[in-house]
This record gives C-alpha cells, structure tokens and sequence, in this order.
C-alpha cells in the first residue's frame, strides 16, 4: 500500500503543480486531472488526501470537491467516511466538497447519510449563508425517488428544524423548491412559496425561476397571454436571457400568433449581452420558415451565431432547413444544407438530417438518384450516416399524401428490407387491404411482384 501512496500522490503532486490553476496539459485542467485520477486512488492514498492536517498536495476546496465528485457514486459511501469531521479543513471551508458528498450519496440511494452532512451543514454558519447547492442537489434525488412532494415536505420540515431563515440559501435553493412546486399540482398561483419565490429584488436577479413560472403558464390552453403578461410584469426588474425568449416565441408559434413571435423576436435581436442557445436558434429559425420568410431566417442565423460567438448549429436546425426545402422540392437547396453541415462537423445522432433529406427525395420524385447520392455520403459522414430511415420518417412515409404507401414500397425495396420500421408499417397496411398505390384494394396488399415493378 505504502509503495502505491508512493508513486500515485508524488506523480500527481507534479502534475498538479505544473497545471497551476489556468495552464492545461495534453487537453486536461486541474479539474479533470483529479476527475480522472480519483478512481484510481487507493483508500490509503485517499486517506493522505483528507486526513486532518494539511495534505501532502495543499488542495484546495475546489480540488477536494473534485476529487469527491471523481469518486461518486461508486465510492460515496468511503468519501464520506473519509472526510468526517467536517471541520477539519481550516481555510477551506467551501461548499464545493460537500455538494459533491451529498450528490454522490444521494445519486447512490444513501440518503440517510446524505442528510448527515447536510445537518453538519447546517451547524456551521460560514457554511449555511454560502451552500445552497448540496441543498438543492439533495432535493432533486428526493424528488426522483419519492416524487415532489415528499421533497417539499422535506425541505419544509429540515427548514423548521435547522435553518432559521430560508432564504439565506440563495437562488439555487430557491429555483428547486420552485420547480418542485411547479411540480405538485394545484400549487401554482395559490401557494404562499411561489410569492416567495418571486419576490426578488433587482439585486438578487432570478430569470431561471422567472422562466419556470413560464414553462408552466404556456401549457394552459385558454388565457395562456394574460397569464405570459402577468409573470412578465411581476418580474420587470429581471434581464430576459436566451430560454426566455425561447419560451415566448414557442408558445406564440404554436398559437400561430406571429405578432407576438415578431414582437419577441424581433427584442432578442436587439438585446446587449443577450447569449443565444441553439434551443433558441431552433425556436426563431422554425418560426420564420413556417411563414417562408427564407432570407430573414437566414439573416437571424447569422446573426445569432454571431452574438453566441461559439457553434450553436446543429443537426436539429440544419433538418429544419432540409425540411423546408424538400417540401418545395428545391433539393439542389437540401443537398447544400446538408453539404455545409457536414463541412461544419455538424454530428447527426438521431438521424434528423438524414430522415429529412430521404423525405425531400421523395417530394421531389427523385427516387432513382438516392442510392446513388446516398454511397456518396457514406465517405463523408462515416459512422453518422444509417442504412435506413428511422421509424419516424417510416411513419412520415405513409403520411404522404397520394404517393405515400407507393414512396414507402419504393424506398422498401430500395433498401432491400433492412429498415424493419417501415416494413413493419408496410405489412399493417397490407393486412388493412391498401395496394401499391395506395388505394383500398382486396386485402393482400402488392406481391413482390409488384414491388420489383416498383423499384429500379
């Protein structure tokens, strides 16, 4: 064991002491360093690293955090061991390690032990005012293993008990009993804690729990404006950020209310400091396509990717954009799309861009040329590219007026089978008595016969 200590701590000591705390090495900060080499520590080097006076690698509160959050969930329980008492570490005294204490302890289902370092918390002062977020964290893994309001009863009772003032917690405490509440039907508008919850002062910002009043208003299906309006001019001292906006144009997309989507739109372009998402690119670049206004959603692309200043693009606005073009059939215009797209390095996942590229084939009657068109792309996206459309497009397929069960046979064949979703939908609809063409025929569906008369 001794020899372990040996040449485990003093090689990590050198890294650490040539990462500093700005510089990186080979792609890893200091952070990562310990991430990464957490797991690999005996109990023994472990030991060194939290006994009671100082450790041989000076850590500071931050870097015990990380090296606890390196450990969790798997070896929570022996951090936890490790770092009793918890006032043994004089000068760092931070929330760092013990919010990741409680969230390896949590995330394992050690509940009981998670709440002893939350009551040591709660002894300590210095800690208190400054630690809302093992708090917060503790309340999300309640609200995962015994719902919501078993949370909340919770966090009402431990406040009762151990904490004074319940705001002395700070935002991140106060946005989860908020989203818990959200959570706990009947409880919005009538509970004395959503008031709470809101009535921040200009000093201490809270958008995020502004934008979960929000998430939940938009879902009423009558008054939803009203109530917008209400919770926008009960929180005017707050900046709106990115999912705000987000949000609003959404919800009036949805409603296919366009002046209130132009209005919002419109004040997101011209907000300083505003940092767009791709969640927002997503929602303002979806709007203006449905009312086919191409050059100003290309003009709020390039925008937007200028005012984020990092990638925001990616397979879920480039489909957007194939979806558009293929529905009027400008598949030269599709294939641009996707050709800068994979110039970009934008990675296709889920099969997005591919599922709306095969549809604006389709669209546009150019069946022949896919097989062709498709080989090209095997060079250029690699592992990204599939063999065969996933079970959303089989279902878009069918959804094809006129054409589509004779386009789904078509693309079937084509593929030789391999896409098992669209064969199955095809064999529904065999034994619901549709032919090839898509018209009621006697029940047997086309042959294979047909399909071959079908294909290439």
């Amino acid at each position: 064991m001794t020899g372990s200590t040996a040449s485990v701590l003093p090689m990590l000591k050198a890294r650490l002491d040539l990462l500093g705390t700005e510089t990186e090495i080979q792609g890893l900060n200091r952070r990562q360093l310990l991430l990464q080499t957490a797991p690999t520590l005996s109990s023994y080097d472990l030991s060194q690293l939290l006994r009671k006076d100082a450790d041989p690698l000076d850590l500071t509160a931050e870097d015990v955090g990380s090296l606890i959050l390196g450990l969790c969930p798997a070896r929570s329980v022996e951090a936890f061991r490790l770092l009793q008492p918890y006032q043994t570490f004089p000068g760092r005294r931070s929330r760092t390690p013990y919010h990741a204490l409680v969230y390896g302890l949590a995330r394992t289902g050690e509940l009981t032990k998670a709440e002893r370092v939350l009551q040591a918390l709660s002894a300590d002062p210095y800690i208190t005012k400054t630690a809302g977020a093992p708090y917060a964290v503790y309340l999300k893994e309640l609200s995962q293993i015994k719902g919501p309001e078993f949370a909340l009863k919770w966090w009402m009772s431990w406040c009762a008990a151990h904490l004074k003032d319940k705001s002395t917690n700070g935002m991140i405490i106060r946005n989860t009993v908020l989203s818990l509440l959200l959570k706990v039907p009947g409880n919005l508008g009538k509970s004395e804690w959503i008031r709470h919850q809101l009535s921040d002062s200009a000093k201490n910002r809270n958008t995020f729990g502004m934008n979960l009043v929000l998430r939940t208003v938009v879902k009423a299906k009558k008054e939803w404006e009203d109530r917008i309006h209400a919770v926008l001019a009960s929180n005017s001292h707050l900046n709106w950020d990115a999912t705000t906006y987000t949000i609003l144009i959404d919800t009036a997309s949805r409603h296919k209310r366009w002046d209130l989507a132009e209005a919002w739109y419109d004040k997101a372009l011209e907000e300083d400091g505003l940092c767009p998402d791709t969640a927002l690119l997503t929602v303002i670049v979806g709007y203006l396509l449905s009312r086919r206004l191409d050059k100003k959603a290309t003009e709020a692309q390039i925008e937007l990717m200028r005012m984020a200043q990092v990638p925001i693009v990616d397979a879920g606005v480039c489909r957007l954009w194939i979806r558009h073009y293929g529905a009027r059939r400008q598949l030269s215009e599709a294939k641009r799309i996707w050709k800068m797209a994979c110039e970009a390095g934008v990675v296709d996942t889920k099969h997005q861009m591919y599922d709306a590229m095969l549809k604006a084939f389709i669209v546009s009657d150019k069946y022949a040329s896919w097989p062709s068109w498709l080989k090209e792309q095997q060079g250029v996206l690699g592992a990204q590219s599939a063999l065969s459309p996933s079970s959303s497009l089989s279902r878009s397929l069918l959804s094809l007026p006129e054409r589509g069960v004779h386009s789904a046979y078509r693309v079937s064949n084509l593929l030789n089978g391999q896409d098992w979703s669209l064969q199955m939908s095809l064999r529904s609809i065999d034994t619901a008595g549709l032919d090839g063409n898509g018209r009621m025929g006697l029940g047997m569906g086309p042959s294979q016969s047909n399909v071959q008369t079908y294909g290439f």
